[in-house]
Parts: structure tokens; C-alpha cells; sequence
């Protein structure tokens, strides 16, 4: 009787051993392949909403009004363009901006709109309200921009000169409602030390 050919128990072990040395390369060909991708989609991420912010600026910045706002007391504002005001939790711009869209909104809004940029807890913020002119009834919305920032610093453009505020006081001297242009540096925990000036819609 033929006996027929097998593999033998060291034959077996080392097919396994081999199998486990395989599968393990694999697994950690995949988890590096998960992390890079991972990386990848946060650096998108990222980038977007560095880009994201520096559209908003440009467009807000863009299309300033003269338009003073209210207080909830219904007091006008000294300035229509307020700058770098410490006193007031790191506001670092507040005014009057044209050009809010109204499509889809099941409530028509006006196109001019109270905004406010404020640096807080690492991150620029966004603040608007849904009209000009406060009311003890109307909430604000707050809209983190870009988040990671360790250092931010702002200037206003004006007669040749970069200022490190802007109030009533110099709107009266340089005969002006609001700077000519705003200049936003900071540090960001991915990219570092970024620079970028946004030109306003005044006319000398």
C-alpha cells in the first residue's frame, strides 16, 4: 500500500511563522497608510479654513459702511470703526459691513450687518447679530474662524502710517471713518508666523 506525503510538524510551524511575519508587515503597511492619510485630511482641513478666513476678511473689509450701530441703550457708537480695543475682551475689529446674501433664508435680513472679530482662547472669532442695532432680545452667533493661533496682532493703515488702534478720536483726526487697510499677523501652531493685509473700500 502507497503511503502518501505530507508536511511534517517543523514544516507547518515555519509556514505559520512566515504567515504571522506577512500579516504583521501588512497591518503596519495599512496603519502607516491610516495615518498618513489622517495627516493628509488635517492639513486639508487645515488650509481650508485658513482660506476660508482669509475670504471672510477680505469680503467684511471689503464693504465697510459709514453706518454708525446702537447699543442696546439705542446710543450710536462714537466710531464706526472700532480697532484693537483691549478694554473690550481682545476685540480686535468691530463696524458696518455691506453684502449679506439673503437667498434661502426663511427671514429677509438687510444686507448691512454688525460684525465683530474677537481673539479669544486661541481663536479668531467671528461675532455677528441679525441686525445693526442691538436689542436686549437679539442673540449674538459666534463662528470660530481658525483655531491654533498663540500670538495675534493687528494694525490699521491711515496717512502713511500703520496705527495699533483706531477710535472716534482718530477717525476725527485723520478725518476718516475707518482705516484704509488692516494688517493681521499671527502665529499658527501649523504654519507659524503668518502676515496679511486686507485693503477696505475707503476712498481718499
Amino acid at each position: 500500500m502507497r503511503q502518501e506525503d505530507g508536511f511534517t510538524l517543523i514544516e507547518v510551524l515555519v509556514a505559520l511563522a512566515i504567515t504571522a511575519i506577512l500579516s504583521l508587515m501588512g497591518l503596519a503597511s495599512i496603519n502607516s497608510v491610516m495615518r498618513t492619510s489622517d495627516g493628509l485630511e488635517t492639513t486639508i482641513e487645515s488650509t481650508q479654513s485658513l482660506e476660508l478666513t482669509r475670504a471672510i476678511l477680505r469680503n467684511d473689509l471689503s464693504q465697510i459702511s459709514r453706518r454708525h450701530a446702537r447699543d442696546k441703550f439705542a446710543s450710536p457708537f462714537l466710531s464706526a470703526f472700532t480697532g484693537n480695543d483691549q478694554t473690550n475682551e481682545n476685540l480686535l475689529m468691530s463696524f458696518v459691513t455691506a453684502g449679506r446674501p439673503s437667498v434661502g433664508r426663511s427671514v429677509h435680513l438687510p444686507s448691512l450687518h454688525f460684525v465683530e472679530y474677537v481673539y479669544r482662547e486661541n481663536s479668531l472669532i467671528r461675532r455677528t447679530r441679525p441686525y445693526i442695532d442691538a436689542a436686549p432680545q437679539h442673540k449674538t452667533n459666534e463662528r470660530v474662524l481658525i483655531s491654533g493661533i498663540n500670538q495675534m496682532e493687528i494694525q490699521f493703515w491711515s496717512n502713511q502710517t500703520w496705527l495699533e488702534y483706531w477710535d472716534f478720536q482718530i477717525a476725527l483726526r485723520e478725518k476718516a471713518p475707518f482705516p484704509a487697510a488692516v494688517w493681521i499677523t499671527f502665529d499658527h501652531d501649523r504654519y507659524g508666523k503668518l502676515e496679511n493685509k486686507f485693503m477696505t473700500n475707503i476712498q481718499r
